[in-house]
């Protein structure tokens, strides 16, 4: 191999590398906002398998509810076996920052399940707080439709 060859491919191998990390960290962000909202939609889903098998939704804090989903429930469903992919740390589910996960549940509500990460910045209630709008959309404009 001559020696240009070599030093064109250690030059276009660097530029790759170059170019593959500045999209990843670009794109980082909206990676890390669509994973954590299909995160709360899939454990939004559990909780509405929660209410057809049971027959009522979930009661109590997040640990609680985590539990019920468990099967510590009146009919020992086990509507979350293992972790099932979802980020358990200790009793509460967790976003991919480790940060606890907000479920709140109001059985009036079009959506009766509502969770939310507090983002990266572990601060609830800010522009920076994510739910599962994002995959709903996502959903919506594959024509699936979401629960």
């Amino acid at each position: 191999m001559s020696r240009n060859l070599l030093t064109a491919m250690v030059i276009i191998s660097i530029a790759m590398l170059t170019l593959g990390c500045f999209w990843f960290f670009k794109f980082k962000p909206e990676l890390d906002r669509v994973t954590n909202s299909n995160i709360a939609y899939a454990i939004e889903y559990k909780i509405d398998e929660y209410h057809k098998a049971i027959g009522s939704y979930p009661t109590g804090d997040e640990v609680e509810i985590l539990h019920q989903l468990r099967g510590n429930n009146p009919k020992n469903a086990h509507i979350i076996k293992g972790d099932q992919g979802f980020l358990i740390d200790g009793n509460h589910l967790v976003d991919t920052w480790g940060n606890p996960l907000t479920i709140t549940i109001d059985p009036s509500a079009e959506l009766p399940a509502r969770v939310v990460s507090s983002g990266k910045n572990g601060i609830a209630g800010d522009d920076d707080d994510i739910d599962s709008s994002a995959a709903r959309e996502i959903l919506k404009q594959r024509g699936e439709t979401a629960q």
